[in-house]
């Protein structure tokens, strides 16, 4: 998913990764959502 954002070449775009992962989960969306992202850089 990463690549398919341009990432590496390109810094991280937090809320079009936020997007994408929404498409994955079918679009579901909940007014108390909570979306905890871990990034590990090396």
């Amino acid at each position: 998913m990463l690549k398919t954002l341009g990432y590496p070449r390109t810094p991280l775009d937090l809320e079009a990764l936020r997007k994408a992962l929404q498409n994955l989960s079918n679009g579901i969306l909940l007014a108390d959502d909570l979306t905890l992202l871990e990034a590990r850089f090396s």
